[in-house]
């Protein structure tokens, strides 16, 4: 009886033992580093965007400034949209590294066990535990070298795609920033001319008490404040969605601390063939573009390599055998594969890799073309506001003059009350222009500094010169360098 049960316990102690193996490898190769995996895009993006010490998810207080640097690094960091685009550049990495395995043969341990009922005069056992490894390959070698090379530059067309989605992120932040800013400048200038409206009602209603102002007098003094008073609650419901938006867009739930106005941009930029060429060169999605073709025309030599031979390699060593013949304990087979006939599969994968190809190329020269668009358009605006600025710190100078002269005329008897009014509307319209278009030119610069590539870096939220147009040295200058050399 107990000779009996030995092949049963043999095969249970053996059986338990491989499995148990089998577990451990299982479990050793699906555990996975999550902060290791996140660690990969986020070195990505290590030098391209300030950084912060500040705990993640708290409000900024009323106490607390907010620089346009501090919330830049925040929104690098808590915004999910970089670590969704991050996911994407991690999964294009898998996605190489499983398009490698390819080359690697796949190795499994399956153990087996048989047994029937006894059969008598029988030189087969009736049972019987065999323990083999056995490894496998398949290599279609001239297409998946390029599956491979197409998937290395994939992976490189999803790094650039993460930095411009970053760069596009900064500039998101920046232009509410601005739009914060703008909003409460106008609120500042809208109240002051509001008191000074509500003062001037009181005046004229005063006036009219002693029988030397009219009543029209006051209703259009009443009229004009009221008016003011109306745009001035636009204002200040424009600061709040603005600020809402800001918070939303750096991770946190409300922005109520004052912002720092202390980004400077240079009165000139260069000349607009030098920021193409600087566009063309650090643009991260024409990058990206460039890379989407490579990866194309790869995808293209690894659809004509299905035209070539495949090889499988099947190896299996037992490492324990019952089964006849026992005394074999290696077998290995090798087979090649030349497609004749593939009903025409081939010739539509290499038509669609190729026709895809030619997608890729047009989708470049489509973004190139757009980016100099951009390019230009942003070059415009910049210098546009600049020339605005100048004419508006004109007019603001003369309306303010104009007003003080009205104000003169009407004491005097020489005006009426409508043109002072018509004078302080030009002076509030002229302040309201000119308070936007100096936040224009900074968000003009920051958006020309976004389309050619460059808003990037530490120093990402601080102004700088770095388009500045750049004067030739002067002629004497080059004559004594030269004579020098």
């Amino acid at each position: 009886m107990i000779s009996a049960l030995q092949p049963l316990i043999r095969f249970r102690f053996r059986a338990a033992a491989a499995v148990g193996a089998a577990l451990v490898a299982v479990g050793a190769a699906g555990c996975v580093d999550q902060q290791r995996e996140v660690a990969v895009y986020r070195d990505v993006l290590a030098g391209h965007a300030p950084t912060t010490d500040q705990p993640a998810g708290e409000s900024i207080d009323a106490n607390t400034e907010l620089s346009l640097t501090e919330a830049m690094a925040r929104a690098s960091r808590d915004n999910e949209r970089i670590a969704l685009g991050g996911e994407k550049y991690l999964q294009a990495l898998i996605d190489k590294d499983r398009t490698f395995a390819n080359f690697l043969p796949t190795i499994s341990f399956s153990p087996a066990y048989f047994a029937r009922e006894g059969v008598a005069n029988s030189f087969t056992p009736n049972h019987t535990l065999d323990a083999p490894l056995t490894a496998q390959a398949s290599l279609h070698t001239v297409s998946d070298i390029a599956q491979y090379r197409s998937a290395g530059m994939t992976a490189a067309q999803q790094r650039e795609l993460l930095l411009d989605l970053h760069a596009t992120l900064l500039l998101e932040v920046a232009q509410t920033y601005y739009t914060v800013l703008q909003a409460e400048q106008s609120v500042d200038v809208l109240a002051n001319s509001l008191s000074v409206q509500d003062a001037r009602v009181t005046d004229v209603r005063d006036k009219l008490a002693q029988g030397v102002a009219r009543q029209l007098d006051l209703e259009q003094s009443k009229a004009q404040a009221a008016a003011t008073r109306a745009a001035l609650t636009g204002a200040r419901r424009d600061v709040a969605r603005a600020r809402a938006t800001l918070a939303f867009l750096i991770g946190v739930p409300a922005v109520d601390g004052p912002l720092v106005d202390d980004y400077a941009t240079p009165q000139e930029v260069a000349e607009l063939a030098d920021l193409l060429d600087m566009a063309r060169a650090q643009r991260r999605d024409l990058l990206a573009a460039h890379e989407a073709v490579r990866a194309a025309h790869q995808a293209v030599e690894a659809a004509i390599g299905e035209y070539y031979p495949s090889l499988s390699i099947n190896l299996q060593a037992f490492l324990y055998r019952e089964s006849m013949p026992a005394e074999s304990r290696f077998a290995s087979f090798i087979e090649a594969n030349l497609p004749l006939f593939a009903a025409g599969r081939i010739r539509a994968d290499v038509r669609d890799a190729w026709s895809r190809y030619r997608q890729s190329v047009q989708a470049e020269s489509l973004l190139t073309r757009q980016v100099a668009q951009q390019v230009e358009i942003a070059r415009i605006d910049f210098t546009t506001a600049v020339q605005r600025i100048r004419d508006l710190q004109t007019e603001v100078s003369a309306a303010r003059e104009a007003f003080r002269i009205a104000g003169e005329s009407y004491n005097s008897g020489l005006a009426t009350n409508l043109d002072r009014l018509d004078a302080q509307d030009r002076l509030l319209s002229a302040d309201l222009r000119l308070t936007a278009a100096t936040f224009e030119k900074t968000m003009a610069y920051l958006r020309l500094r976004r389309d050619v590539g460059r808003l990037d870096g530490p120093d990402a939220g601080h102004g700088d010169d770095a388009l500045a147009r750049r004067d030739p040295p002067p002629a004497d200058a080059l004559a004594a360098g030269a004579s020098a050399d």
